[in-house]
């Protein structure tokens, strides 16, 4: 999603608000979202790694840290 999707941030808005007002949602996203978590704490640090390179590798480009440093730095 682009940075500057206003209708795609409307959206995420919108469903965030029916995930919050519907108790039977609400349950489900808490579910998913421990059983995400509780599969990551179960990795070990070598799954870990290889799941990090694995992502770089897909992503590519520039570290977080070095991108926001350059928008900074042109503020200036």
């Amino acid at each position: 999603m682009p940075e500057d999707d206003l209708a795609g941030t409307a959206e995420l808005v919108r469903i965030a608000a029916r995930v919050r007002e519907d108790d039977t949602l609400y349950a489900r996203f808490r579910r998913t979202f421990n059983e995400r978590i509780e599969e990551y704490v179960a990795l070990t640090p070598v799954r870990r790694r290889q799941g990090v390179a694995e992502l770089r590798a897909l992503l590519g480009g520039d570290p977080v840290h070095a991108v926001l440093a350059g928008i900074v730095g042109a503020a200036r």
